[in-house]
């Protein structure tokens, strides 16, 4: 099982919303774990709510040194793809399940998480 968590530039919006880090862990080997960053896209939408939640700026999210959400997203899927059992767990499930969903048909990559969230 994955336990994973999210922070996006806004509320539940993946279409009009960007994902600006994942965190996970390997539940069954707590050890392997992933976070990494990512700069949002041009046109995502930014709320003022989410940046104190980070703690972060829009410049800070929209910085173009950071990787790209797409880039995140197949680093996130290739650390997945080593993992054995790919359930998704989560605080808030339908919220960063549903980002994750949305931003990987957007890119056109392959969810590797198949709807199997806790």
């Amino acid at each position: 099982m994955i336990v994973i968590d999210i922070e996006t530039s806004g509320k539940f919006d993946p279409v009009k919303n960007g994902i600006c880090q994942i965190g996970a862990i390997e539940l069954e080997n707590p050890s392997n774990t992933f976070f990494q960053e990512a700069r949002i896209d041009p046109q995502d939408s930014v709320e003022k709510e989410s940046l104190l939640i980070m703690g972060k700026t829009e410049s800070d999210i929209r910085n173009k040194k950071l990787q790209t959400q797409k880039e995140l997203l197949q680093n996130f899927f290739k650390w997945v793809s080593k993992i054995e059992t790919k359930i998704f767990a989560a605080h808030n499930t339908p919220f960063d399940y549903g980002f994750i969903a949305v931003k990987a048909k957007k890119y056109g990559l392959e969810n590797p998480f198949r709807h199997r969230t806790y």
